[in-house]
């Protein structure tokens, strides 16, 4: 059984996007670390671009950018959290994108896997 073979909704994906980013932006407010989110964004990335790997590109756009609009919320409800400036928020993109498109080749190799067998 291959579970390749069906890919979930991509609303469903894009509801997950939000929802993980949502989760990640949370712990980064919370935490202020700067480790697990990365390790956030690496996972869940991963997760995305497995499920949806031509969607690997959307996916990570909208989970990177969860990091930003939690900040600019947590300024706008007066949150107190350490501040860093809102332009280096946007770093957040580059472990989002790599952990999709690692989903996705991964989940390419094992269609190519199960296509030659």
């Amino acid at each position: 059984m291959n579970p390749f073979k069906t890919r979930p909704d991509e609303t469903l994906c894009y509801a997950l996007a939000i929802l993980f980013g949502g989760l990640t932006g949370y712990v980064e407010i919370r935490s202020g670390a700067l480790l697990l989110p990365v390790m956030l964004l690496l996972v869940f990335g991963g997760l995305l671009g497995l499920a949806q790997p031509r969607r690997a590109g959307e996916n990570a756009l909208l989970l990177g950018l969860c990091i930003p609009v939690a900040h600019l919320l947590a300024a706008l409800v007066d949150y107190p959290y350490e501040v860093i400036s809102f332009h280096s928020t946007f770093v957040a993109l580059i472990p989002a994108f790599i952990g999709a498109y690692t989903g996705a080749f991964i989940g390419w190799l094992a269609e190519r896997r199960e296509e030659e067998r």
